[in-house]
């Protein structure tokens, strides 16, 4: 099932049947002064994030106040509404999300993310809940930890291996995650439809839904994946 949100009024989008990539980048960037090697694979290192983390100021406001704010106010009351009791998020950030799930009264979450400065902050936010600074595609939390629910928001998008990610949570577990419809520098994949995404993603899940949500200010599109693992 596929429905479309516009703040705008709804609309449709073309299907089209194949994933757009984004191109490769090799070389040098540039952020805030510091210079990175862009990997091959398009992927990027724990500094990269750190540096995102600490000095851009979307990721140090209240969430409320985040671009995300009008997927995430959805999601939560997604999970919040099925009786969910621990949610494990893969790709956590500096603890915005976490906050929102602990004003909702979330009894346990537990945060993983590659950077370490976003841990730190995420700790700071919420000292109630657990945070881990490891990288998805390497770590074990999804077989050591207790969770009901897990999430993954502006995540599966940054790496090539996201589907290794995704078959290693436990079947019957539900799973809610968000992908876009733009390239960006640290984007190795974007999608242009829901078509796209299920077509990605959906053979994984039981009751699989995507939904699509646009920013009007920003002209860019989100999906929402929501589905139960196999």
């Amino acid at each position: 099932m596929k429905s479309t949100l516009h703040a705008m009024g709804s609309s449709l989008y073309d299907m089209t049947k194949h994933l757009t990539l984004m191109p490769i980048r090799r070389g040098i960037r540039v952020l805030r002064g510091k210079r990175f090697r862009l990997q091959e694979d398009g992927e990027r290192e724990a500094e990269f994030y750190d540096e995102v983390f600490r000095h851009e100021d979307e990721y140090n406001v209240h969430y409320t106040q985040s671009r995300y704010y009008y997927v995430w106010c959805v999601l939560v009351d997604r999970i919040m509404s099925s009786g969910a009791k621990s949610v494990l998020d893969i790709g956590c950030g500096p603890g915005q999300l976490a906050s929102f799930f602990r004003d909702r009264g979330l009894p346990k979450y537990f945060g993983l993310d590659l950077s370490p400065v976003a841990i730190e902050k995420a700790r700071a936010l919420c000292p109630g809940y657990q945070f881990r600074a490891e990288n998805a595609l390497e770590t074990k939390v999804l077989s050591q930890v207790d969770y009901d629910t897990v999430i993954s928001l502006e995540f599966l998008e940054h790496v090539h291996e996201e589907l290794g990610v995704l078959e290693q949570i436990r079947s019957g577990t539900r799973f809610l995650g968000t992908v876009p419809d733009f390239p960006y520098q640290s984007h190795v994949r974007h999608f242009n439809s829901c078509q796209q995404v299920e077509s990605r993603y959906g053979h994984l899940f039981n009751s699989f839904s995507v939904t699509e949500f646009v920013d009007p200010s920003r002209k860019k599109r989100y999906f929402l994946l929501d589905g139960i693992r196999k």
